[in-house]
């Protein structure tokens, strides 16, 4: 238990420190922030989008993108 607490007070502090919030932890349990993380493909879902057509140009612009071409290093010291 107590590498628990340690791991949970130092995501807190990382999260603190990055001024975000991912992981929300309370006295019972440990939930994943709903509005934290979000998937290309999930506007997709959107009805807003449009018709067909549109859609399919949007996930192939998705697709073409390079795997986690904006992916910002924010480990301390370029590490993990």
């Amino acid at each position: 238990m107590a590498n628990l607490r340690k791991s949970i007070s130092r995501i807190q502090a990382r999260q603190i420190e990055l001024g975000t919030e991912l992981l929300v932890f309370t006295a019972t349990g440990v939930r994943i922030k709903p509005d934290a993380f979000v998937c290309d493909l999930s506007e997709l879902a959107n009805a807003d989008i449009g018709g067909f057509l549109e859609k399919l140009r949007r996930l192939v612009g998705v697709l073409r993108q390079d795997f986690l071409a904006v992916l910002a290093d924010q480990s301390v010291g370029g590490r993990l």
